[in-house]
């Protein structure tokens, strides 16, 4: 028996599948009393009350880790369907919305099909593109960062996928644009709604329509219900389609402590309180941006729980992200391209703004001395 060459084993690996690399997100703590943590666009408050008592009730049913969940999520997708008042049959849901979007992929993409999606945009759409092995038309952006329909309806993409409103920026396209571009594109539509809870407007009411089944929305629990670490997102969309992306859904994808806290963070009372939390976001969102422009920087009008901020120059982004984490500040910066001189930050409680605003102050006079 000889030993085998580690390279000939991976020659195995698919062709698309080499060129991926992991996701990399924004740099992760564990002292988070310590910082101010603007970096990953996470609620910066704790889930409801009645979503925390979930884990004292699991201490009390210990069976319930030795079992296998609901893998139906039938009465997940009855409280959500009437918090949203769509059909259960409209919803599929996943380990966070980036298991739902990979679904859609894997329901519609085969080799060589056109895959169109936005830059800047998500960064895990060129990793659904490499899984799948489809053909990639990446549609550049313009500098409003909402939806070119008319570059997207000629680009005749069986899939499309983009962001609403759109990350980094925080743009959202006007719902009649997105009304235009699914009634005029043949293949099938995904917006992206992470962050809808803090935008004006959503594409709900065209899910409820019934006109475009070639539209998909998919939406998370990570962001404004506070549940970031529990991984739970969800697909709507025509009940015949959902079914087809129920067919790929891995079993028993959502585990019974976030099951159980799904469940618990669409009661009624919890509801109230994240409707009450994601005002003081909005609010403290229009304060920051007003802070931010009068400390020189450029910040578009933004309809999620973050702002991108344009510097003077990428080399001054680049410094005040450095020196920020030295002062355990922690905001994202992409290093290319459009962004470069840009910070984006996500809006925390007043304290963390407050402590971002003050160290933004010292270093901004460092630099002019």
């Amino acid at each position: 028996m000889t030993d085998r060459n580690v390279e000939s084993v991976l020659d195995l690996v698919r062709p698309s599948i080499r060129e991926m690399s992991p996701y990399v997100g924004g740099v992760q703590i564990s002292d988070y009393e310590n910082w101010a943590k603007l970096n990953q666009n996470e609620f910066p408050y704790p889930p409801a009350p009645r979503v925390l008592e979930v884990l004292d009730y699991i201490k009390t049913h210990p069976h319930l880790l030795h079992r296998y969940p609901p893998g139906d999520h039938k009465e997940l997708k009855k409280r959500l369907s009437a918090y949203l008042k769509i059909q259960p049959e409209q919803i599929s849901f996943g380990n966070g919305s980036d298991e739902v979007l990979q679904n859609i992929g894997l329901v519609f993409l085969d080799k060589g099909d056109r895959y169109a999606y936005g830059s800047p945009d998500y960064s895990m759409w060129p990793n659904y593109q490499k899984l799948t092995g489809s053909m990639p038309v990446i549609i550049e952006l313009p500098d409003g960062y909402t939806l070119p329909i008319d570059e997207i309806i000629k680009a005749k993409p069986k899939l499309a996928t983009f962001s609403g409103p759109n990350t980094p920026s925080g743009a959202a396209t006007p719902i009649k644009d997105l009304d235009r571009l699914v009634a005029e594109l043949d293949g099938i539509f995904v917006d992206d709604e992470a962050y809808a809870d803090f935008a004006e407007d959503d594409a709900l009411e065209l899910v409820r329509s019934g006109r475009y089944p070639n539209l998909i929305v998919t939406r998370t629990f990570s962001k404004a219900f506070g549940l970031a670490a529990e991984r739970l997102g969800y697909a709507l969309g025509h009940p015949d389609i959902i079914s087809r992306v129920e067919a790929v859904r891995l079993p028993y994808n959502v585990t019974i402590v976030t099951y159980l806290m799904g469940l618990a963070a669409l009661e009624p009372e919890s509801i109230e309180h994240t409707r009450k939390l994601v005002g003081e976001i909005k609010a403290e969102r229009a304060k920051l941006t007003q802070d931010l422009t009068e400390l020189g920087f450029y910040v578009r009008p933004s309809q999620a729980n973050f702002v991108l901020a344009r510097g003077r120059s990428p080399a001054v982004a680049k410094m005040l992200y450095d020196r920020l984490a030295e002062n355990k500040v922690l905001v994202r910066y992409f290093d290319s391209g459009r962004l470069s001189d840009c910070l984006r930050i996500t809006v925390g409680t007043p304290e963390e703004n407050e402590r971002l605003l003050e160290k933004i102050r010292e270093l901004s006079k460092q630099v002019s001395q």
